[in-house]
């Protein structure tokens, strides 16, 4: 991760990255496409090469060139004579959703965006249709308008969920609660919602599956937000006539049940029979189950308290066994080893409020002090974790470093220790392309020994590198591999 071990400069920094998060007020418009996106465009009528994009990452150190496909300039990272590739067709939508291949759901942020369908399309291209690669957007964040435009951008993505974010109506009285006066007026519905224990509204559960159609989603999330872990047996019970009732609603249509749940859910012997039980039960085939973290430590870490983990594993393993189709949403990493473990996809997305739902670090700031630089940083395949640029350049000639060779690394001269292309949402792009990798080793008979293998060699790496200059200390230390490996074995 991005910051030292001295607390105050990471946390200040921690804050400032990602400020564009708590500015859902703020109409959503994405900054003009980059060179990236036109070089796609390019590809995709023939005019470019795109075969770097399906390369596999460089196995040994000294940035050594994979000749058998084309060449690495190791100077500028610069990838040349190039074979041509094509785009696959995914999968139709009712394969996706039949439970037989994993899913990855690529969700907006209020930034970094502008170069998402560029990497659903080359995401598709490199996992070979293996994935179903979707996409998710806030619908109470945007204007209607401006969600439909997103997701009109995306035709080759069979999944498009415009997520009403109901766990924020105050009705439910979840701890993030809160529907700003604009918000309120792009969507009443918002705020017309009702508690859970209240009869069930036809009316209003119409409109709020209309308004996902109205923008172009083409799989509904049920008119239901937060369960409440208080009384949790009675509020699973309300929160399941909504679910029936957006049944009635949703007719043909494909649905997910869509609840938001806190992590004790999960770590509560009793909830978690609760919700197990529901869930085998239940008629319902489709799940989307958002769970709140505690603060996570370091921003764009991973979950690491056994508890979760645990309550996740079982969570996965019961799907898989009753053959439900289980989404994770906002789950980031820890969302791949759960569908490693039987679950069927999860979510991410370029910025920390799309990796993880966790409750908010507070920083106090000091009257007078600026906010130090943003910091630089890239996930790496390597260490299944995401540093700061001194930590990536430090791995850069380690034998067993895995160099990508992704066209969004090649633009940020990943492959040198320069730091003079570097941008933000391209390493952003970087991250998404790699989870897409990452999943589509997950389309294999044993998905779980596949992410083993990936974590153990994450953790071999750690080894050979320890008490070098290469190995990655403080936050950027992948503390989490542990209690990955103790889940997958």
């Amino acid at each position: 991760m991005a910051e030292p071990d001295d607390e105050l400069p990471g946390d200040l920094d921690q804050a400032g990255d990602d400020v564009e998060e708590e500015q859902g007020d703020v109409e959503d418009v994405d900054s003009p496409d980059l060179d990236l996106v036109q070089l796609d465009e390019a590809a995709a009528a023939g005019d470019l090469s795109t075969a770097e994009d399906d390369a596999e990452d460089l196995p040994t150190g000294s940035l050594a060139p994979d000749v058998s496909a084309f060449t690495v300039d190791v100077s500028t990272g610069e990838v040349r004579d190039r074979p041509r590739v094509t785009t696959p067709v995914q999968s139709a939508l009712e394969v996706q959703l039949s439970g037989t291949m994993p899913l990855l759901l690529l969700a907006k942020s209020y930034q970094q965006s502008s170069q998402m369908p560029s990497v659903a399309r080359v995401a598709t291209r490199v996992t070979r249709g293996r994935v179903g690669i979707g996409v998710v957007v806030r619908l109470p964040a945007h204007t209607p308008a401006a969600a439909e435009t997103f997701l009109d951008r995306f035709p080759g993505s069979p999944i498009r969920i415009a997520d009403p974010d109901l766990y924020t109506a105050p009705a439910y009285g979840g701890p993030d609660a809160n529907v700003s006066d604009q918000k309120a007026g792009r969507h009443p519905w918002l705020v017309n919602a009702v508690p859970a224990s209240a009869p069930t509204n036809p009316a209003w559960v119409r409109e709020v599956l209309e308004r996902q159609t109205d923008v172009g989603a083409t799989v509904l999330l049920s008119a239901t937000g937060w369960v409440s872990a208080a009384n949790g047996a009675r509020e699973f019970a309300h929160a399941l006539r909504w679910v029936a009732e957006s049944r009635r609603a949703a007719g043909t249509t494909p649905m997910f049940v869509n609840l938001t749940l806190d992590g004790s859910w999960l770590t509560d012997p009793v909830l978690r029979g609760v919700l197990l039980h529901e869930i085998v039960e239940s008629g319902e085939r489709l799940w989307y189950l958002r769970f709140r973290w505690p603060v996570v430590q370091p921003r764009y870490g991973q979950l690491r308290q056994r508890s979760l983990l645990e309550g996740y594993r079982q969570l996965a393993v019961t799907a898989a066994l009753e053959d439900k189709v289980l989404v994770l949403p906002n789950s980031g990493l820890t969302g791949w080893v759960a569908t490693a473990l039987g679950a069927t996809g999860f979510s991410t997305g370029p910025s920390w409020g799309e990796q993880a739902y966790a409750a908010p670090q507070i920083v106090a700031n000091r009257p007078g002090q600026r906010r130090p630089p943003p910091t630089l940083r890239l996930f790496e395949r390597t260490v299944l974790h995401t540093v700061d640029h001194a930590s990536h350049v430090a791995m850069l000639g380690e034998t067993d470093y895995q160099l990508c060779q992704c066209r969004y690394c090649t633009a940020l001269g990943a492959a040198t220790p320069s730091t003079a292309r570097w941008d933000k949402e391209t390493a952003s792009m970087h991250y998404l392309l790699r989870c897409a990798r990452l999943t589509a080793l997950l389309a294999s008979p044993n998905r779980r020994m596949e992410a083993l293998r990936e974590v153990r060699r994450a953790q071999a790496f750690l080894r050979a590198t320890a008490g070098t200059p290469a190995a990655p200390t403080g936050n950027n230390a992948p503390a989490h591999l542990a209690e990955w490996e103790n889940l997958l074995i």
